[in-house]
């Protein structure tokens, strides 16, 4: 087994080397004419490894010496926070031209990418709006207050006014209750105004207003298709295919480049769906492992699970060593309260402490949360947490007493069948008579395991280190049933 986890552990290694090495140096298609325009795929959930994805691909479109980037969006939304991070990446490009050509939705942050661009271009039949802030709970998704909408809703303000599209509009698309009329005015002209906006017009102004119809009623959240859009301003142009796209700004496809999510990327995607099932799957391999002597398969799935998730995590810039570091310690520190020191105290609170603090760290793009929807996002996730948590324990139950049952789990956590002469423990047992007795270590004691006395088969614990298999031992203290041993040295 030794030889089969070395070879393992190196093929976990190397591909691990594979995977950060096409991540960190795939690119598009090298281009032998000057690059004129890049064009990025956003399609999916909006998340961490999008926002990630996003800033690599800008970079690579600057360093290339692109004057257009257009962000193919298609995707129903995700993370606030992600979606604020590929916004501030995408208006940070002040040097490059930005478009959004929406392929088939921009709904929710997808709307908020969208608004961050120069210039939106629909595709006919899609879709764009509804950037309500919603929470999930027990009864499904609900909306949130005004606490919460309130930043969310300036956000889109500044990006409308700074890109031109209708700014009443653009708030309406967050919040439901906004009402926003087409003000026409007596000379032609004509803008947006919100209900509130338009009550605190002078009387003066009031009287140049020559018509004014109701576009958003005070029931609905803005979302519009592509024809809406164009009318509305939002979009430049409606298009029926990416060629239509290219043939606007005169674009060729031999000085296009192409940027999508690499495979390596999409996987951090997925682990990063299935996160609380690898962190349950890794901290019941561990305890399995501390149960077993040697190393062996539980301690390979640990690794590998706790290295997905952290790997993900460093992958998209959310963890570094420093989380690490802390979660190793957290664990060890659990490690120590369940199997060396008697009861539950500071050891095991500051590692469930730890824990805590180096997975919410290396899970969110702050430390603090200040902002409403960080409150909403930590809220969520403490929950998620929590269930993680106490799915651990009610599985260490399991492999307690349900699964060692089985002859599949009798193997691997190297217990011995028991039969009437080879004894066996009862609660009616008065364990205060092996006190001083001798005996084997029948399995290694790490520092629990088992012991043979005479006739009689018992789980012992080290009161010291570890003690290996077929050690003298002899017990010397005894705590209710449980029986402290130590290994005997020859003087």
């Amino acid at each position: 087994m030794d030889f089969i986890s070395r070879r393992f552990i190196l093929a976990c290694f190397m591909a691990g080397i594979i995977f950060l090495s096409e991540s960190l140096f795939a690119q598009a298609s090298d281009h032998d004419r000057p690059v004129e325009c890049v064009i990025i795929t956003l399609h999916g959930e909006v998340d961490f490894a999008m926002s990630s994805f996003t800033q690599r691909s800008t970079e690579i479109a600057s360093q290339a010496g692109a004057s257009i980037i257009i962000f193919d969006i298609d995707t129903f939304g995700g993370r606030v926070d992600s979606a604020l991070d590929i916004s501030k990446t995408i208006t940070d490009l002040t040097d490059i031209k930005t478009i959004a050509y929406v392929s088939v939705k921009a709904i929710s942050a997808g709307a908020l990418i969208a608004l961050s661009c120069n210039e939106i271009i629909m595709k006919q039949h899609t879709t764009i709006g509804d950037c309500a802030p919603i929470a999930i709970t027990q009864e499904g998704p609900q909306m949130l207050g005004e606490k919460f909408q309130s930043p969310l809703r300036a956000e889109f303000r500044k990006l409308a006014e700074y890109n031109g599209y209708p700014t009443a509009l653009a708030e309406a698309m967050v919040t439901q209750d906004i009402e926003v009329y087409k003000i026409t005015y007596n000379d032609g002209r004509y803008t947006y105004m919100t209900g509130k906006d338009l009550d605190a017009l002078t009387e003066q102004e009031q009287k140049q207003i020559y018509r004014k119809n109701v576009i958003v009623d005070n029931t609905q959240l803005l979302t519009i298709h592509d024809q809406e859009a164009l009318e509305l301003g939002f979009a430049r142009q409606i298009v029926s295919n990416e060629q239509e796209l290219l043939a606007i700004f005169n674009l060729s496809e031999e000085n296009i480049m192409r940027i999508n999510f690499t495979w390596s990327e999409q996987f951090v995607r997925l682990i990063e769906r299935i996160t609380p099932i690898l962190m349950l799957i890794g901290l019941l391999a561990l305890y399995t492992e501390f149960k077993v002597p040697g190393f062996g398969l539980p301690g390979l799935i640990a690794l590998v699970c706790f290295g997905l998730v952290f790997g993900s995590k460093i992958f998209v810039g959310l963890a570094s060593y420093t989380e690490l570091l802390l979660f190793v310690t957290g664990l060890v520190l659990i490690l120590l309260e369940i199997f060396v020191i008697p009861g539950f105290g500071i050891a095991g609170i500051s590692g469930i402490l730890l824990l805590i603090v180096s997975l919410f760290l290396a899970s969110q793009s702050f430390v603090i949360p200040t902002l409403p929807w960080q409150v909403a996002l930590t809220k969520a996730w403490i929950m998620q947490f929590s269930i993680v948590l106490i799915s651990f324990f009610l599985g260490v139950l399991l492999l307690g007493k349900l699964i060692p049952r089985t002859s599949f789990a009798q193997k691997i956590a190297l217990q011995t069948e028991l039969s009437g002469n080879g004894g066996f423990s009862d609660v009616s047992i008065d364990y205060n008579k092996y006190l001083g007795k001798q005996g084997i270590a029948i399995s290694m004691l790490r520092p629990s395991g088992k012991a043979r006395f005479a006739d009689d088969l018992l789980d012992v614990i080290s009161d010291t280190a570890f003690i290996s298999a077929q050690t003298p031992i002899r017990v010397i203290r005894i705590e209710g049933k449980k029986l402290f041993v130590e290994e005997i040295t020859e003087t």
